[in-house]
């Protein structure tokens, strides 16, 4: 199939409906997983200390 032959409105719709649903599932799957991840590696790597917040990877003591 030529894309060449296809109408130009017709190929931008289908890039924007491509990048709106990209969008859409980015939204719903990838940064839940992300944020709960993170919150995951604050809670076990990171603890509050009196200057503020340290790595205990880095400062054990």
């Amino acid at each position: 199939m030529d894309v060449q032959a296809l109408p130009l409105g017709l190929l931008i719709l289908l890039a924007v409906s491509y990048v709106w649903e990209g969008n859409r599932l980015l939204q719903q799957y990838v940064v839940p997983q992300f944020t709960r991840f993170h919150a995951l590696i604050t809670q076990f790597f990171v603890q509050p200390t009196a200057d503020g917040y340290r790595s205990t990877f880095f400062y054990l003591g």
